[in-house]
């Protein structure tokens, strides 16, 4: 099973075989005891990752698994008392990536999501099927960096990217986001082209998806008149950590990034 897992997350394919789930009680049971009590995002009506949940209910759940899972690896990370907790982590994480791996929208060409002359503009059922698919190549890039990772060599990081920016550039859908009123939208893309932004360095793709994140960031009608340009990276982080984010993996090159884009405009921006 998890050789199929492995192969299907380097190529990009949806695994072959049926996910083969251990005879052990379930793992959100088992979540909740390890983390004293249901974990916060579950429960938290503001929270942002709730749009997602308008964009596929299926997407959200298992970004919710995520979340809860990441807390589990943390709780592991700040105690060596907390072993038994790698076999939750295992089974978990494998759920996780064979949910991802098997959506829909994973088997889309990126073609797909053209803007053509007789489709002008992201219809409602398009705008819905290119978020769900940016979110799940977040959710990829996120499993990649810290619940799911393979050798840098295998190259899905850079696959993620490359996938990601295709779809990006033949939906326009940068264009429906600064049209949107929602600031919630907003605050998702965001956060994907962070995801996409850590995914593309040291790739062909790197200076674009910069480019991309240092636009929304210079265009205050999108951020609603947030002027992240001029804030300190702890404020930008702030838009961050509410979706999926892991502290000792993110925090770092996020800072290193945002270093870099302050450079665009003639200084440090944290």
């Amino acid at each position: 099973m998890r050789i199929d897992l492995m192969i299907a997350t380097q190529t990009g394919q949806k695994p072959q075989f049926k996910l083969m789930r251990p005879k052990v009680s379930p793992y959100q049971s088992r979540i909740e005891t390890a983390l004293g009590g249901p974990p916060i995002r579950a429960a938290d009506d503001d929270n942002p990752l709730l749009i997602i949940k308008g964009i596929s209910r299926e997407l959200y759940s298992l970004v919710v698994q995520a979340a809860q899972l990441t807390e589990v690896v943390d709780l592991l990370h700040c105690s060596t008392r907390c072993g038994t907790l790698k076999t939750l982590i295992v089974v978990a994480r494998n759920e996780i990536q064979y949910g991802v791996l098997s959506l829909p929208t994973s088997q889309a060409s990126e073609v797909d999501f053209l803007i053509s002359d007789e489709r002008s503009s992201l219809t409602a059922d398009h705008y819905q099927a290119t978020l769900t698919e940016l979110v799940r190549l977040s959710v990829c890039i996120y499993c990649d960096l810290v619940l799911f990772p393979l050798a840098w060599i295998t190259g899905v990081k850079t696959r993620c990217a490359a996938r990601m920016r295709s779809i990006m550039g033949l939906s326009q859908i940068s264009n429906a986001i600064s049209r949107s009123e929602r600031l919630d939208y907003t605050r998702l893309y965001f956060w994907i082209l962070w995801l996409g932004c850590f995914a593309a360095t040291r790739s062909k793709h790197q200076d674009w998806f910069e480019a991309e994140l240092f636009r929304l960031l210079s265009t205050g009608d999108n951020l609603k008149g947030y002027r992240f340009l001029d804030a300190p990276f702890d404020i930008v982080r702030d838009w961050l950590v509410d979706f999926l984010w892991w502290a000792p993996i993110c925090d770092a090159p996020a800072k290193a990034l945002w270093v870099r884009l302050g450079t665009r405009v003639g200084h440090c921006a944290w």
